[in-house]
């Protein structure tokens, strides 16, 4: 796609063929971003999304995002103006619920004595929220922990000269109350008709911190299937699984996921498709059928389907 106007999102229609694994892959050749599946599509990047028979989820992340990156396509200016904008190119979509962290590398024009105020906009309700801003011109330091209150930063260099510009650093971290937006909000610290400039090239990157395993997408023909259960690999099929139903089973491959960190995958497998965790903690059914279980303990299967047991 060749995206050149701003803020607009995109859709796709569901496939003629409603089998689950149809294949799209969306890239961004243009100037602006746009949005799809609440995911920010960046210029001269691209991603791979899958039908699952339902709807179209993306791949490479847990529930269709987990980071991205924007840079400021244009200079910024405020004059007179001490009361917070929405920065026209700063921003990303959140859940309820959800943790996110940012990092804002902000390259600024002050002209004139006052420095500037930011904040991190986020949904009603929000929680956990800590900020913090260090400045390259004195390495000055600001915190608070407070949802939707700027910090007010004092030590900017003054460089009105257009081949000058100084840089300061915007961090934070916090639990969204509310599905929206997490919108970057700025002005100057104090009045002055002397515009205050955010350059262009100033860059935001955000995390959402969820899941702690890498997860693939596989298939499953047993519409049972679900969170926690160990499967093993059949043998009809490169991405086939079932549930494991044997003791001590060599063929087991993982455990369905619960909340993936990332999910990598192909559409190359037939029914269900379920996603498994293959690496780092992931929560798993099990049975205490050959002893209890403690913290260290190895776990297999157990010859109930999908359930693990203490290895022995």
């Amino acid at each position: 796609m060749n995206q050149t106007t701003a803020n607009q999102t995109i859709t796709l229609p569901n496939p003629t063929d409603a089998t689950a694994g149809r294949i799209v892959y969306i890239n961004n050749i243009g100037t602006r971003s746009f949005t799809f599946l609440e995911t920010q599509i960046i210029p001269n990047s691209s991603r791979t999304v899958i039908w699952n028979g339902t709807r179209w989820v993306l791949t490479g992340n847990a529930d269709d995002r987990i980071n991205g990156t924007i840079r400021k396509a244009a200079d910024e200016s405020v004059a007179s103006n001490t009361t917070p904008q929405n920065d026209d190119h700063f921003s990303f979509p959140v859940k309820a619920g959800e943790t996110w962290m940012f990092e804002m590398s902000i390259i600024v024009r002050n002209g004139a004595t006052g420095g500037a105020r930011v904040l991190m906009n986020v949904p009603g309700g929000s929680t956990n929220c800590s900020n913090s801003v260090i400045t390259n011109y004195n390495g000055a330091w600001f915190t608070n922990a407070a949802c939707n209150t700027a910090l007010l930063i004092t030590n900017l260099n003054n460089l009105a000269a257009t081949s000058n510009s100084d840089e300061f650093r915007y961090t934070g971290v916090f639990t969204a109350g509310a599905d929206g937006v997490a919108q970057f909000q700025w002005a100057q610290r104090v009045n002055n008709a002397t515009a205050t400039i955010f350059l262009k090239d100033s860059t935001l990157a955000y995390t959402r911190l969820s899941g702690a395993d890498v997860a693939e997408v596989y298939y499953a023909h047993d519409g049972s299937v679900s969170a926690g259960d160990i499967v093993s690999l059949t043998n009809d099929g490169v991405s086939q699984v079932a549930k494991s139903s044997r003791q001590y089973d060599n063929s087991a491959i993982g455990v369905i996921s619960t909340k993936p960190g990332m999910v990598l995958g192909e559409a190359d497998g037939t029914g269900k498709p379920v996603i498994v965790g293959l690496a780092g903690r992931v929560p798993v059914k099990v049975t205490t059928q050959n002893g209890n279980i403690s913290p260290g303990d190895y776990i297999t299967t157990s010859d109930i389907p999908g359930v693990g047991m203490k290895a022995t």
